[in-house]
């Protein structure tokens, strides 16, 4: 990751933002900023719970 044309990390921050644009951002109309930052960040929270069990719970 990092060179340019590396396919991989495209790979994985597309797969990020069309999951983040189907899961959140199309669901409905945001009329400010902070309500639509409070819901990518909780969408992300549950996400990484999602995906990660074992590390959800590390403070």
């Amino acid at each position: 990751m990092g060179r340019v044309g590396a396919a991989g990390g495209n790979a994985a921050i597309n797969s990020f933002l069309a999951l983040l644009q189907k899961d959140v951002l199309d669901r409905r109309t945001w009329a400010i900023r902070p309500d639509l930052r409070i819901a990518i960040v909780t969408w992300i929270e549950r996400a990484w719970r999602r995906r990660h069990p074992s590390e959800a719970n590390v403070a």
